[in-house]
């Protein structure tokens, strides 16, 4: 099967209430007919509520797959679809997880590349009602992918996704969320790795230097 571009989201910030906390968050987001210009800040029309820790960019465009909602419903018993964990494009026939960092992607006229994947704060189990799911999201470790867009260009839903070969010494997303979640141990791994989003970075430092 053939990897493709499901549906394309943006949103923009709202206020976002939740246990007595108030941030404006973009994670509500919307389907956008046609296509959608792809730049280093993010989609056109796509903004988000906490540019410190969202967006930029190393984040500056987000996606999850259409087979891990499926993951969610069918083996958690949980209701979601798309696009409820807030993300840019949704996506079929490839696990995100696989992607090393930095391996790029062709979507439509653009170039993206992973960086790192998501790791969630409270306004996933604002949005969900229950503040739990925000650790059982991190159990499941299907995190979806961040990614910065290399060449700027266009994206559609239909669009079929090209892989570039695999960077093949770096490690998968799927290894930087175990590290970050679980094995801290690890953290050393980081400090050199290429194009390395730099609050990851920051994060490796001072995990390893911690007594």
């Amino acid at each position: 099967m053939v990897a493709t571009v499901v549906s394309v989201q943006v949103g923009q910030p709202k206020w976002l209430s939740w246990k007595g906390r108030s941030e404006p968050s973009a994670i509500a987001k919307s389907r956008v007919e046609g296509r959608v210009k792809a730049t280093a800040e993010g989609l056109a029309g796509d903004r988000q509520g906490d540019p410190i820790h969202h967006g930029g960019e190393f984040q500056a465009v987000y996606a999850y797959s259409l087979e891990d909602y499926e993951w969610w419903q069918e083996s958690q018993g949980v209701e979601v679809e798309p696009p409820l964990f807030g993300e840019n494009l949704t996506i079929s026939q490839l696990d995100l997880r696989s992607l090393r960092v930095g391996q790029r992607v062709r979507i439509g006229t653009a170039t993206l590349a992973a960086t790192v994947p998501r790791i969630p704060c409270w306004k996933l189990g604002a949005v969900m009602g229950d503040q739990g799911f925000v650790e059982r999201f991190r159990g499941a470790g299907r995190p979806g992918a961040y990614f910065r867009v290399v060449e700027e260009g266009e994206i559609g839903a239909g669009d079929e996704l090209t892989l570039e070969p695999a960077l093949s010494a770096r490690p998968t997303l799927s290894d930087l969320f175990r590290i970050r979640t679980s094995e801290l141990h690890r953290a050393s791994e980081l400090l050199e790795l290429p194009g390395l989003h730099p609050s990851w970075q920051a994060w490796a430092a001072r995990v390893t230097a911690a007594p």
